[in-house]
């Protein structure tokens, strides 16, 4: 295992994660999230900004430990997409169904648009996971 590695992909996803989720919620797609999603008289104003660095940072290190055991040292961008979807589908889209299934606070318009969104995110994460990878991998 190259530790230097592992470093530069885990902050690589931290930081992709960290500025596509402000991005999203935020910027793009905010307002519809304040319209269509129950917890609005229940969210934390302000949020605890450590919940969100804590959470990314070991998904990061999460991700950037199994790709390289994933995709057996092939370092493609699809490869990357491909993992990346495949962690959204077991942690992005799981959890939204099970939290539209639980918990009424989340409209299927929701449901749809953050799943959509989340798997997105992953393979976008997963291809700079394999970018990392990639660059830092000495040629043979």
């Amino acid at each position: 295992m190259n530790y230097k590695q592992l470093l530069f992909a885990t902050l690589g996803a931290f930081v992709t994660f960290f500025v596509l989720n402000f991005l999203w919620y935020q910027f793009v797609m905010g307002s519809f999230y304040e319209a269509n999603y129950g917890l609005n008289s229940s969210i934390r104003t302000p949020p605890l900004m450590g919940g969100f660095m804590i959470s990314y940072l070991i998904s990061g290190l999460v991700m950037a430990y199994m790709f390289p055991k994933w995709s057996r040292g092939y370092y493609s961008l699809k490869q990357g997409a491909i993992f990346g979807l495949l962690a959204g589908a077991l942690a992005n889209l799981s959890m939204n169904i099970q939290t539209f299934s639980i918990l009424d606070v989340m409209t299927p318009k929701v449901l749809i648009v953050d799943s959509l969104y989340g798997l997105a995110m992953m393979a976008i994460v997963g291809i700079v996971i394999a970018l990392i990878y990639q660059k830092m991998t000495p040629a043979s």
